[in-house]
């Protein structure tokens, strides 16, 4: 599998220039053989998130720009993003594909939830990063932090 790691500047919250780079980045990673294409963290929103009062309407206009975006990314892609939870910065990866989005590390989570649940962790045994997903047949691993990639 190929895979490409792509790195813009961008200005955070800039949604509609940074989705069409996005998109073009993406055109130009196929036309190289690329499979899935990974961005830099918080490519679209910036590292920190927004404050309280400006959360919920941000939260609708990123959302709506990575449900357009999956529409136009000419591979797959893996965006994250950052936003708020419990007053702390959260971090998220994005995967965009054939106009899906799926949040990888709360599918990750839920995922982890129900394997303890059925009292089956071991997928998880021996895998040291914080959020995995599978892709192509491969099992991929997303640091969010530091510790994480430590």
């Amino acid at each position: 599998m190929r895979i490409g790691i792509a790195q813009l500047n961008t200005r955070a919250g800039d949604f509609a220039a940074t989705a069409d780079r996005i998109e073009a980045f993406s055109h130009s990673a196929r036309e190289q053989g690329v499979e899935l294409l990974l961005f830099s963290l918080a490519a679209l929103t910036g590292p920190q998130p927004v404050d309280y009062a400006s959360q919920e309407g941000n939260l609708l206009d990123l959302s709506d720009t990575l449900v357009g975006l999956s529409d136009r990314v000419a591979c797959p892609c893996v965006v994250p993003v950052v936003t708020e939870m419990d007053g702390s910065p959260y971090a998220e990866a994005m995967l965009l594909r054939d106009g899906d989005v799926t949040p990888l590390r709360l599918m990750d989570y839920a995922a982890g939830m129900s394997a303890a649940q059925r009292g089956s962790g071991a997928e998880r045994d021996g895998f040291p990063i914080a959020s995995t997903f599978e892709f192509s047949g491969l099992r991929l691993g997303l640091g969010f932090t530091y510790d994480d990639l430590d």
